[in-house]
């Protein structure tokens, strides 16, 4: 469970505020940011 715990920790928090503004999913949110900056 530590293994899970660590890697849903981080990527939640982060992956979390960046979904919650632009309304992307886990999967998308680091291939939108990349592409578009806002």
């Amino acid at each position: 469970m530590s293994d899970l715990g660590r890697l849903g920790a981080r990527p939640t928090p982060d992956i979390g505020v960046h979904v919650r503004p632009g309304g992307l999913t886990p999967s998308e949110e680091p291939v939108r940011p990349s592409t578009t900056p806002t």
